[in-house]
């Protein structure tokens, strides 16, 4: 259906009846609705409704004002309309309260009144009003006093500062640590190995993880936007394709490329095919195309179409994003896929609080840590400009400048960097018996436990060991030893380069080794005991 935007119609039809009849419309994104109607569907999880504040209004004022928020419905995304349509009724409603009477229209009044009884925390509201309401003036609606333009300049808005958490490395809502960031990543790698995390959860955080895409974007993902391996001058990577929001452009018009590294392509490939065996065991593979399917599909609805063979249906649905996940299910996915981790953050000691948006800050925060400028940070970002990346280049390493062996010791209980199991003697460990699987000291030789796996591993040992869960350190191993090397490494890096990121590299390892001492001396002194009784 071709839009219609009835802004420029100067004989648009006041009656609802009318309305009705004639204005079935379409919004940004593609839904059908009817003007008429107490509420609009303008997307998949969002709506517009007017049935609270129609007796409130009058006739023309309560038409007026939803032919300017039809410009919002049909030039913007269905969140951003449904935000302004919670702002501005939430207005109507406290000016109905004020007066007391349905409103025939607004003064100067009505706006000063409502901006005074936000408090602090909430004055931003007024800016999101205010573009609204010039917006109905501009287009010359009636409804508004002529006066009102001078009271909007006037009021000066104090939103929220943008970039705050980022600028200030919210502990909650800012940028990750590196001791959070490692404990994540380490923590979401060993919940997928044990089986706890599917390949579909994985591929989610992963990609919301490497990328720093939108929560939308990810969810938005098609099968046929992954490429595959792809060589540009003679380099290779997984290229994948993603779709762009927020550029004013419709679902999926625009898009851009990332390059994913040979991991996480191999991942993203490897659940692409587990679909493809599901829907083969479904009896459905022939019967869609495959190359128009979700790569997070929601699957309660596809399952319910093929349960009732309604594939021509199903096809039709590949079209929207109706069978993929939502903003509120991918957010929930996330959130229930980190509690599986069960990260505690040495910043706060609280489980940590993670949600997409926290991921791009990390992503972009570590960029500019890495030295990289504003312009390639708008790019990971997605961002058509680097307004909002400025942000990350002001912001500067958070790292401890020293750690002494007593400082370690005691942060190593809330940093949780071990995530392996302490075994009394060789014996006990898994692979025990295989002189193999002894990890050693690279200093002195002396070994210091055991590798729980058969697995190849090209990391470096004992370093890398004591934050991986395969790793089982022995009760007796000069564990102290290696702890008090990696400290002094640590100072002698920082003297020679003066650069706390690279002498910050192994703090999670000092950390793990530290964790794994004090294990030690609970297990002595409990055996101990047990003997002495």
């Amino acid at each position: 259906m071709k839009r219609t935007n009835l802004l420029v119609s100067p004989n648009f039809p006041t009656d609802p009846i009318t309305q009705a009849e004639h204005h079935k419309l379409l919004s940004f994104e593609g839904y059908e609705f009817d003007y008429a109607a107490e509420r609009w569907s303008i997307a998949r999880a969002s709506g517009v409704i007017f049935y609270d504040i129609s007796e409130k209004l009058e006739s023309f004022l309560l038409d007026n004002y939803k032919k300017v928020l039809l410009h919002y419905v049909e030039n913007n995304s269905g969140g951003y309309a449904s935000s302004i349509n919670g702002y501005t009724r939430d207005f109507f409603k406290f000016c109905y309260e004020q007066d007391k009477a349905i409103l025939s229209g607004l003064s100067s009044k009505h706006f000063i009144n409502f901006y005074s009884s936000l408090p602090s925390s909430r004055k931003s509201i007024f800016g999101q009003i205010l573009p609204f309401f010039k917006k109905w003036l501009e287009f010359g609606y009636e409804g508004i006093d002529d006066n009102a333009l001078e009271t909007f300049d006037e009021i000066r808005i104090k939103g929220a500062i943008k970039g705050e958490a980022a600028r200030t490395m919210c502990p909650y809502e800012g940028p990750l640590s590196d001791l959070e960031y490692e404990g994540f990543y380490n923590g979401l790698n060993r919940e997928f190995e044990k089986g706890s995390i599917s390949i579909e959860e994985m591929v989610h955080v992963s990609l919301l993880l490497a990328t720093g895409r939108r929560v939308m974007q990810i969810a938005h993902l098609k099968v046929k936007d992954y490429i595959g391996v792809t060589t540009v001058n003679g380099n290779q990577f997984h290229l994948l394709r993603i779709p762009r929001i927020k550029q004013k452009t419709l679902w999926r018009e625009d898009f851009s490329d990332y390059a994913l590294s040979p991991e996480l392509g191999s991942l993203v490939e490897a659940h692409i095919n587990s679909m493809r065996s599901k829907l083969k065991l479904l009896g459905a593979l022939n019967q869609v195309d495959f190359e128009r399917f979700p790569i997070l599909p929601f699957w309660e609805k596809v399952d319910e179409l093929v349960a009732n063979e309604a594939f021509a249906e199903l096809n039709e649905l590949l079209n929207s994003d109706r069978l993929h996940l939502t903003s509120s299910m991918a957010g929930s996915r996330l959130k229930k896929t980190v509690s599986k981790i069960g990260l505690i953050s040495e910043r706060t000691g609280e489980l940590i609080n993670i949600f997409a948006t926290r991921l791009r800050r990390t992503l972009a925060s570590r960029a500019a840590r890495e030295g990289y400028g504003v312009l390639i940070i708008a790019r990971l970002l997605d961002h058509s400009d680097t307004q909002n990346a400025l942000v990350y280049t002001e912001n500067s390493p958070e790292h401890l400048k020293s750690i002494n062996k007593a400082m370690a010791l005691q942060l190593a209980p809330i940093a949780q960097a071990f995530s392996g199991t302490l075994v009394t003697q060789e014996k006990d460990a898994k692979r025990g018996d295989d002189i193999s699987s002894r990890i050693r000291s690279r200093e002195t030789g002396e070994a210091v436990g055991t590798c729980g796996t058969y697995s190849f591993c090209a990391a470096l040992s004992p370093i890398a060991c004591y934050t991986c869960h395969h790793f089982q350190p022995w009760l007796d191993g000069p564990h102290e030893d290696v702890l008090n090397e990696l400290i002094k490494q640590r100072e002698n890096i920082l003297l020679r380069t003066n650069d706390l990121t690279i002498a910050s590299v192994n703090d999670r390892v000092i950390f793990a080794v530290s964790e794994v001492i004090k294990l030690c001396e609970t297990q002595k002194a409990t055996l101990s005991f047990r003997g002495g009784k």
